[in-house]
């Protein structure tokens, strides 16, 4: 009897050493949380504070159930989010619910693993735009139309634009998804020009004026389309395409980069001023009706500043996907806060009706080409619709090698159709829709 005691007593010790060890690092934590909140003065007259209702163990580290005492409110302890974060050795994402009162404070303990880009399954109104430890992260434009990202040179900023145009061209097509790029003082985005989702592309401001004038057609086509049906209770691209499944609008995404070259300077010309006012006139159109009509735009800057992102500017592009920036200034423009001169390459701060930290998934031209192979443009429907310039032309007999030899130069791009000598043009003068199209 005595020996059975003593084994019962030696299981109960193994079980509670067990316990003890396992609730020992919650223990810590909740020790060392109000440590935290009596130091920084969130206690109130009946001694109560940001008390730990709950901690439940997570993949990334703990989640903490906390409730807000009388007189405080989460932006009071959002305010000492970095001295938690300090003395718990851990990034914190603290999220209201304001429906129950309570916050959830995620204290995330370890980093991010790394990750290769490959296509995440979304809509045509989704951005897929980096994961956390609860997953990937996506955007629903619908609800939060058009994206601001913005980042030093080499924070990941331009890989994260490259994940957000090949995720949606890997699953959808031309009729689904449409975009046009522009960038105007680099050329890193031609890569895309061989994909069929992209419809138009500007690097210098002249182009760009064409090409707005396109994107400002669009926007005044649809708001014609969609609003005529009002009565009938359309009001936007998503009713509107519930609606009329046969004639489904595709959504539009206008990538600007860098959108501080379009800012007007004192060294500009008349004319560069008068391109920029324009570009940037259709830029507000986009901002101000994009939502309802499907199209978005994706903007980017490298160093934010208080004339191009205004509060007008934040009002509209209720996205903001920041990496790391080069000093306090610039983050507090950005995102409120300091946090983003904290954070590694390829980690951001996505700023949406809260703060996420987030990571992008390493992503390469060879990865793009493996992932988008399905939408490259077919050379043989090139050649097709540029073939319909020759009903502007009188043919004379040629042989056969004098044709085939034609038809290799052209799809070389040796070869322009209004040039060749055995190709002469109807009638007098220049023929309509005159132009040189090149291979």
């Amino acid at each position: 009897m005595e020996k059975m005691i003593l084994q019962l007593l030696g299981i109960a010790g193994c079980i509670w050493g067990i316990d003890y060890i396992k609730f020992r690092h919650k223990r810590l934590i909740k020790n060392k949380w109000n440590l935290i909140m009596i130091q920084n003065n969130l206690v109130n007259e009946l001694g109560e504070t940001f008390n730990i209702a709950k901690i439940n163990d997570a993949d990334y580290g703990f989640l903490l159930i906390v409730g807000i005492p009388t007189g405080f409110s989460f932006n009071d302890l959002d305010k000492i989010k970095p001295k938690i974060e300090d003395s718990l050795k851990c990034i914190a994402e603290m999220e209201h619910e304001k429906l129950n009162g309570w916050i959830k404070v995620r204290l995330i303990m370890k980093p991010f693993e790394e990750r290769d880009f490959k296509p995440i399954r979304t809509m045509p109104y989704e951005l897929y735009v980096g994961y956390n430890h609860l997953g990937p992260v996506i955007i629903n434009m619908n609800k939060f139309p058009h994206i601001l990202i913005t980042g030093v040179t080499g924070s990941g900023k331009n890989s994260a634009l490259e994940i957000i145009l090949a995720n949606l061209m890997a699953n959808h097509s031309k009729d689904k998804v449409q975009f046009f790029l522009t960038q105007l003082m680099k050329k890193e985005l031609i890569y895309f020009k061989r994909y069929e989702n992209v419809v138009g592309m500007a690097f210098n401001l002249n182009e760009a004026v064409t090409m707005f004038e396109e994107i400002e057609k669009i926007i005044n086509e649809r708001v014609n389309l969609i609003f005529n049906y009002a009565e009938k209770g359309i009001k936007n691209i998503d009713q509107y395409n519930e609606k009329f499944k046969d004639k489904q609008l595709s959504y539009v995404y206008v990538v600007i980069d860098e959108y501080a070259f379009y800012m007007p300077e004192k060294a500009d010309s008349k004319e560069e001023k008068l391109q920029k006012a324009y570009c940037l006139s259709v830029i507000k159109k986009i901002l101000l009706d994009g939502r309802a009509l499907g199209v978005f735009g994706v903007i980017l800057i490298q160093r934010p500043d208080s004339e191009s992102i205004n509060s007008t500017f934040k009002a509209q592009v209720t996205n903001i996907l920041c990496f790391r920036q080069s000093n306090e200034i610039s983050s507090r423009i950005a995102i409120e806060t300091d946090e983003a001169t904290k954070l590694e390459t390829r980690e951001a701060i996505l700023k949406t009706n809260k703060y996420e930290r987030i990571k992008t998934p390493f992503i390469s031209d060879e990865i793009i080409r493996t992932a988008l192979k399905h939408r490259e443009k077919k050379k043989g429907n090139i050649v097709k619709s540029n073939m319909a310039i020759l009903e502007n032309f009188e043919i004379r007999e040629i042989t056969k090698e004098e044709y085939e030899d034609f038809v290799r130069r052209v799809k070389r791009g040796k070869q322009k159709f209004d040039n060749f000598d055995g190709l002469i043009k109807r009638g007098k003068g220049r023929a309509r829709n005159d132009r040189r199209f090149n291979f």
